[in-house]
């Protein structure tokens, strides 16, 4: 065409100087075939195959937009999962999402990704950025509803609770799509969407499938965690010495240090580290003590099991008190040379706790004076004036020697106060093109507090910093000093993503606030408040901001929980979860703690919220006790504001935690009672949720006819629901009825269609529970061998996933395995262990399980008197939490033992109990028992 209009052109130009009107025709006719022309080159260009466009370009710039929304369709099914148990309709309300998104989509073309006409009308970035704005890759929950009802309309008549679930959901898998989104200005136009269309569906989803994953935690090591000591750190050469000199020369060892606050104990004990390091290589551990807090700070036990999680992570439910965690703790540290830092130790019941084994090394510091080991703890003192001086000169080189004597006065010797003081030097001479105003800083300084204060007073020192503290913060800017403030919320050490959210602190501005020495590092990404500035800096808050700053801290750290709870439940990933939990198990413990103190409506529907995020990661890292106290928070909480469905989600899981403690009678209350509330919400998930578990608690009571009823009804449910976990669930708990009836067969076929939807969902505990149980059936068709490779798949599994029920269920039924082969010995270390693990983790159960495989293992060795002590404490035990199968299997095992003793009267007498008790539940045994009694009478 342009060929054309040249030669066009210059017949035009021809014509008009020469006047002839047939170069007038050329013209004319010339113009028309270079239009022509065009035409068909537009037609044939339409009719050949164009190659398909780079994915990476189609989606730059302004087909963000189609990105999200196929973002938002692709994730539906993969959110429901953990929300289900809170509100049983979810799935339908996400497909409902789903088709009114899909239905946008297909208007104008099979692909997603057509023009789009409607949503082309709505001015997304301009709705988007007034949510997104300041923030990075997230957007809470509040935030993320109506930026998605802007997206699509037609979804406002969801009651508050669908919205909530939503919303929640969008928060957590969209927060980055929305907030790239936001960030372009000119989404609108249809030409924008030209590209999308000609993109294959696979390399459609691959793209959004790549851009909607969740972002892992940041990866730490766990076993190394004492950070370097404070840049600048000098002198102390005296004291180093004398703590080299003092720290305990037996098998371990031990050093202590006491002082007041700000004196440099903790400093003192950093470098002391660093210096041991080399000797000390598996392992090198800060533990906060926390001893300010007093009464509020980590018992002993919290302490232990911390260390022993750092060590182990993929260990499950510990036990609680501190005798069973030493005894693990010692365990692990065996043959390690690990060294463990007590810092801020609150007393010394808490230092003994942690006392290593021989070749591991403590160090303890403390405001408090106490022995560590029949170690006196070394006084750390004031900093002598020359290495002040040294400090600040370090700092600041041009300050005179007049000058340097009143800052050392002043600062009285204390560390923290003279790093403060030389911190703010630096920063002022670099302002001031060199040259620090240190004359207006000494009068401020000393126009305060210090001007008349008591050298000798025991608050002397507190006094000091405090002085110091508020000096550095007076040269931040208003902002500044607010945010520095409000991270005074925050108990134990935090990441840059949470002063962000919480506090408003970039990272900017928390990089300022380290060079002013009002911050110290931990590792290389996270921070603390100094105990005294974060005293100092509380202070200052008032009654509503500290509300404020309580509630946004429990908003983040339920957000985190429900990261972890991803994590936790996609497939592969779920020591990734518990990883990412345990890092900030403290700061959603002390959310928790703030919540319940308060107990009002304004934040109930917030501790609802905070209990529920971590339902999963919590039945793995919490004792069934302290679930039960969260969960009991959980249920005052939706019994305060009336909110049925959540309610129900509690009771339910308080039924779950009385289980695990082996009182099937109490979890049968509660089950009931989350049965009725699902009925009454039309919760048909819950309903379903609430059936299982009740023929659970059925089956463990011997009742196995009734089990098969409410499992099957449960089954049913699930199956309509679509729930592929649950129905495994379901068909687990059937196989485990129809064994308890004799049907070994039908039980079997239960067994493996629990197996093969363990292994499509990627759910590893099922999988160990599943192939548990095929060895359990195996077992009783006298097919050891296999029944041996099923549980010791189990026992492999479950040490991996760190299910402590799991192990302790693989290690019986070796046990047992082991006995019908006639290898006791074995047998026995097996349920030895068993019974370990039961009594750790509270598992009354469990432990009388092991008691009565126990004493099978010395019945087959010919101690009878011994199998029947073991057999009387598993009868105390079942009767204790109503196991009609343990105590007539208890009765009935040892009644054979005083028959072979001569005791006729007696092995008669518990004969006959266990076979009322066999009657009555319909044990198959029953027929063969009664022939047993008839020719012992």
């Amino acid at each position: 065409m342009i060929i054309a209009l040249v030669i066009g052109v210059g017949f035009s130009g021809a014509a008009a100087y020469f006047g002839n009107r047939y170069l007038w025709l050329c013209a004319i006719l010339t113009f028309f075939a270079g239009v022509a022309g065009n035409q068909f080159q537009s037609y044939w260009a339409s009719k050949v195959k164009q190659p398909p466009p780079n994915v990476d370009d189609v989606f730059s710039n302004n087909n963000i937009r189609n990105l999200v929304c196929q973002a938002m369709i692709s994730s539906v099914e993969r959110v429901t999962e953990p929300l289900r148990e809170r509100h049983g309709n979810v799935t339908d309300l996400f497909r409902r999402a789903g088709h009114l998104l899909g239905d946008h989509f297909k208007k104008d073309g099979d692909l997603p990704g057509g023009p789009l006409s409607e949503l082309q009308e709505v001015n997304i970035p301009a709705v988007l950025g007034k949510y997104a704005h300041g923030r990075q890759n997230v957007l809470s929950s509040d935030e993320a509803w109506p930026a998605f009802i802007a997206i699509t309309p037609g979804l406002e008549d969801l009651t508050e609770t669908e919205r909530a679930d939503l919303a929640a959901a969008l928060s957590e898998n969209f927060g980055e799509a929305l907030w790239n989104l936001a960030k372009h200005d000119n989404a609108a136009g249809g030409e924008a969407f030209a590209g999308i269309q000609l993109l294959s569906h696979a390399q459609l989803t691959a793209k959004v499938d790549s851009l909607r994953k969740i972002t892992p935690p940041a990866a730490f090591d766990k076993l190394h965690t004492i950070p370097p000591p404070p840049q600048g750190f000098i002198g102390r050469v005296d004291e180093l010495e004398e703590l080299r000199n003092h720290a305990g020369q037996g098998g371990a060892v031990i050093s202590g240090l006491k002082g007041m606050g700000g004196i440099g104990k903790t400093a003192l004990a950093l470098v002391l580290a660093r210096e041991w390091a080399a000797r000390f290589p598996d392992a090198g551990l800060l533990v906060d003590g926390q001893g300010l807090k007093r009464d509020a700070a980590p018992t002993g036990a919290a302490l232990l099991a911390q260390i022993i999680l750092s060590f182990h992570p993929e260990t499950g439910n510990l036990p609680e008190d501190e005798a069973s965690l030493r005894g693990l703790y010692l365990n692990v540290l065996h043959g390690k040379k690990a060294l463990i830092l007590l810092d801020n130790a609150r007393d010394a019941a808490q230092a003994r706790a942690l006392l290593p084994p021989d070749g591991c090394a403590l160090i303890v510091t403390s405001r408090a004076n106490f022995m560590v080991d029949g170690c006196s703890p070394y006084a750390v003192g004031k900093l002598k004036d020359a290495e002040a001086s040294d400090l600040l000169r370090n700092a600041y080189p041009e300050l005179g020697e007049v000058e340097v004597a009143e800052l050392v006065r002043l600062c009285a010797g204390l560390p923290l106060a003279l790093r403060l003081a030389a911190a703010h030097l630096k920063l002022d001479a670099g302002d001031r093109g060199g040259v620090a105003d240190v004359a207006a800083y000494l009068k401020k300084l000393g126009r305060g507090r210090l001007a008349y204060l008591d050298a000798g007073a025991t608050d002397a020192g507190e006094i000091t910093i405090s002085e110091t503290l508020s000096l550095s913060v007076d040269f931040l800017t208003g902002y500044q000093q607010a945010a520095w403030k409000n991270l005074s919320i925050f108990s134990v050490d935090f990441d840059v993503l949470a002063a962000q959210k919480i506090v408003g602190a970039s990272e900017e501005m928390l990089a300022s606030f380290l060079r002013r020495s009002l911050l110290e590092p931990v590792g290389t990404d996270r921070y603390k408040l100094h105990d005294l500035a974060a005293a100092y800096a509380r202070s200052c808050l008032n009654g509503e901001e500290l509300d404020n700053l309580t509630i946004a801290h429990a908003r983040h750290y339920t957000e985190v929980g429900k990261d972890a709870e991803r994590w936790y439940l996609e497939k592969g990933n779920m020591l990734t979860g518990l990883a990412l939990f345990d890092r900030e198990r403290a700061q959603i413990e002390a959310a928790w703690i703030a919540l319940d103190m308060r107990r009002d409506e304004a934040t109930a529907e917030l501790m609802m919220d905070l209990v529920h995020s971590i339902s999963y990661c919590s039945n793995v890292r919490f004792h069934a006790r302290q679930r039960i106290v969260w969960l009991e928070s959980q249920l005052r909480a939706a019994r305060r504001i009336g909110h049925r469905g959540e309610e129900g989600a509690a009771v339910g899981n308080l039924g779950n935690a009385y289980a695990d403690l082996g009182d099937a009678r109490k979890a049968i209350e509660y089950y009931e009672a989350h049965f009725e509330i699902a009925r009454e919400t039309e919760n048909r998930c819950a309903e379903a949720n609430a059936l299982g578990n009740l023929g659970t608690a059925y089956k463990n009571l011997g009742d196995a006819r009734k089990a098969i009823v409410y499992h099957e009804q449960s089954l049913l449910l699930f199956r309509e629901i679509g729930d592929r976990r649950a129905e495994g669930r379901s068909l687990g708990n059937l196989g485990n009825a129809y064994r308890n009836l004799g049907d070994i067969w039908k039980a079997l076929e239960y067994y493996e269609g629990r197996l093969t939807i363990a292994r499509e969902v990627g759910d590893r505990r099922e999988e160990g529970g599943a192939l548990g149980c095929l060895g359990a059936a195996h077992s009783t068709l006298d097919d050891e061998r296999t029944a041996i490779e099923y549980h010791e798949e189990h026992l492999v599994i479950a040490r991996e996933i760190g299910d402590k029920n799991g192990q302790g269920a693989a290690l019986g039924n070796l046990g047992l395995a082991y006995i019908k082969l006639g290898e006791i010995q074995k047998s026995i270390g097996y349920c030895e262990d068993y019974l370990i693990i039961a009594r750790e983790i509270g598992d009354r159960h469990g432990e009388g399980c092991a008691l009565g495989k126990l004493g099978l293992a010395h019945a087959r060795l010919g101690a009878s008197s011994i199998a029947i002590e073991y057999y009387d404490e598993h009868l105390v035990i079942s009767r204790e939490i109503g196991d009609r199968i343990g105590e007539g299997g208890a009765l009935w095992n040892s009644a054979n033992e005083f028959y072979k003793m001569g005791e006729r009267k007696e092995a008669v007498r518990r004969a006959k109990k266990a076979l009322e008790i066999y009657e009555a539940i319909e044990a198959p045994e029953t027929a063969q028992m009664c022939k047993v009694l008839a020719n012992w009478k």
